[in-house]
């Protein structure tokens, strides 16, 4: 079974991005890409409120991109406290870095 978009972009941000670093510094990283290139910030998002909304349905389909990571979720609970943090630290790493472009 082929993965979507949303899976793979969430699989890539887990499992190449997040991996085993602090999520401040993995996330920080994330978001100089996204300055660089905004379709990538577009990506991002659109992986992550995909996978939070499935996981407020309770569908576990984001859990084996999420459990690629050095991070890891064991229910659709875990997930969604995980992803809605990612999101939160994306969007405040995102932030700054934008803050640091400008100055």
């Amino acid at each position: 079974m082929n993965a979507t978009p949303w899976q793979e972009a969430l699989e890539d941000l887990f499992a190449g991005a997040i991996n085993q670093e602090p999520l401040d510094v993995a996330l920080n990283q994330v978001a100089e890409l996204t300055v660089i290139d905004p379709s990538y910030h577009e990506e991002v998002i659109g992986a992550l409120d995909v996978a939070i909304g499935l996981a407020e349905q309770g569908s576990v389909e984001m859990l084996p991109a999420i459990n690629k990571s050095g991070y890891g979720a064991i229910d659709v609970n875990s997930a969604h406290f995980l992803l809605c943090y990612v999101k939160k630290v994306y969007l405040e790493e995102l932030v700054k870095v934008r803050k640091l472009r400008c100055a």
